[in-house]
């Protein structure tokens, strides 16, 4: 996991600001909260994490298309790599830094 450092904010910090940074939450900013320099959680909106979840769905509903179609749909180089990333990313689960 990558995040810039604009993102990143320690718990302590968080805790202690959290109106303000509600604010900026639903202004647009995504925090991710860290302990002991490491990421573990994050603060968005609400209507982020419906997004989120949204494009997670979606995602699937596309691949369970995409499997069972026939005849099977011909698919370019760089396709097959995009299902096969999509694939994976639904299929890991959520990863600890």
């Amino acid at each position: 996991m990558k995040f810039s450092t604009d993102e990143l904010m320690p718990f302590f910090e968080v805790r202690t600001g959290m109106s303000k940074h509600l604010d900026d939450v639903q202004a647009g900013k995504e925090i991710v909260i860290t302990r002991h320099g490491k990421p573990e959680g994050a603060l968005l909106s609400a209507a982020r994490l419906f997004q989120y979840r949204e494009h997670e769905r979606v995602m699937g509903d596309l691949l369970t298309l995409l499997k069972s179609a026939t005849p099977q749909p011909k698919l370019t180089t760089a396709q097959i790599a995009a299902v096969r990333e999509a694939e994976q990313l639904l299929a890991k689960p959520m990863e600890r830094a």
